[in-house]
């Protein structure tokens, strides 16, 4: 690690801390995202001449406004969950999931379905204590993967009071808020919706060190915490398109898996391809460079399963240079676990970035 950093790594990791607490217990199932918008909206407006929501629900902090090239740096507020299906007689519900989830990696237990407020329940799949005259149960008891359509949200309530309360067919659903505060594991942090809280907690301490150590921005740079990237990279690919975007970053995860080497860690991540695109090789190279310098270490991907906000507004065309930074992280769209360094040094490489960025644009 270079001279002078354990201090604001120090300082760094304690305000993640705090960014971690408040944006991982919201609910902001994807299209559903009010929460995360006005805590979002609060967080960015010290640290911004100006910050606004658009019409696509992307909150967007201007950092800088100096006559130049326009750079964005992206990440998306909204998080994997459910929608509500169908409600039968008893009140029971069937859930359709948003953006890719399964029902395994959360295990039975509470959930919370939003109403006029949230409404307590609980998702099950049923009594264990079955033999093969209750097939579906005893199936999955046996060793069949539970999908969806296996797994009722039940919050004891009949259909009626469920209407009154503001439940119907397309209200959203997910893990009940005291199941997602962020668990420490030492210097590891774990939760559901790492992917990409973490990546807003990043972006919001990027802005706030390019604030206290007055880094001199070239161009006009723009925080954006996007919307719905979950279900098709929405708000990501509007936003380059509407801002007049030169060039963008997405602060994402970085999937841990056999098939990449990489490992969790404070070493940050640079995608130089996924699902969706190719990302920009002059941009990219940068930014490992950049990682390098300022954090003494760097990982660089290749994935298959997996696409950015800035991947998918290349993909559409609305963006001409794309990069992503990565902070690896295990149990992807489960019960995520990185390393808060890792995070941090995301922050402190997407605001060094910032500065340097202009030196892709002749690549």
């Amino acid at each position: 690690m270079p001279a002078g950093s354990e201090e604001l790594m120090a300082s760094l990791n304690s305000r993640l801390r705090d960014l971690l607490g408040k944006l991982l217990v919201t609910h902001s199932v994807s299209g559903y995202e009010t929460e995360m918008e006005r805590l979002s909206l609060d967080l960015l407006t010290p640290l911004a001449e100006k910050v606004w929501r658009d019409n696509q629900g992307n909150i967007i902090a201007q950092i800088s406004s100096k006559p130049g090239p326009r750079l964005g740096i992206l990440a998306h507020k909204d998080e994997v969950a459910a929608l509500i299906a169908r409600i039968e007689d008893d009140g029971k519900m069937q859930l359709e999931p948003v953006g890719g989830t399964y029902p395994w990696v959360y295990g039975e237990g509470p959930w919370e379905v939003l109403g006029h407020e949230p409404v307590r329940g609980f998702i099950n799949i049923g009594c264990m204590h079955t033999s093969d005259q209750s097939p579906g149960i005893f199936a999955i008891k046996t060793g069949k993967a539970p999908a969806w359509s296996d797994v009722r949200l039940d919050c004891k309530l009949s259909r009626d009071d469920l209407t009154a309360r503001g439940v119907t067919v397309g209200s959203p659903a997910c893990v009940a808020r005291e199941r997602k505060a962020p668990v420490y594991f030492g210097d590891y942090v774990g939760g559901y919706a790492l992917d990409d809280k973490a990546g807003v907690a990043a972006a919001i301490a990027a802005a706030e060190l390019i604030r206290e150590q007055a880094i001199d921005l070239p161009g006009t740079v723009f925080i954006v915490i996007t919307s719905m990237e979950e279900i098709g990279i929405t708000g990501g690919a509007f936003v380059p398109r509407t801002l007049e975007l030169d060039a963008a970053v997405a602060l994402e995860i970085a999937p841990v898996a056999p098939e990449y080497p990489i490992e969790v860690g404070e070493a940050p991540v640079v995608l130089f391809k996924d699902a969706l695109s190719v990302y920009h090789t002059g941009l990219s190279r940068l930014l490992a460079q950049v990682a390098e310098d300022v954090t003494g270490c760097v990982q660089r991907q290749v994935v298959r399963s997996f696409g950015s906000d800035t991947a998918g507004a290349t993909r559409a065309g609305n963006l001409a240079m794309s990069a992503c930074l990565a902070f690896a992280t295990e149990n992807s769209h489960g019960f995520e676990v990185a390393h808060l360094g890792g995070i941090a040094n995301c922050a402190r490489v997407a605001a060094e970035f910032a500065r340097r960025w202009t030196e892709a644009l002749g690549s």
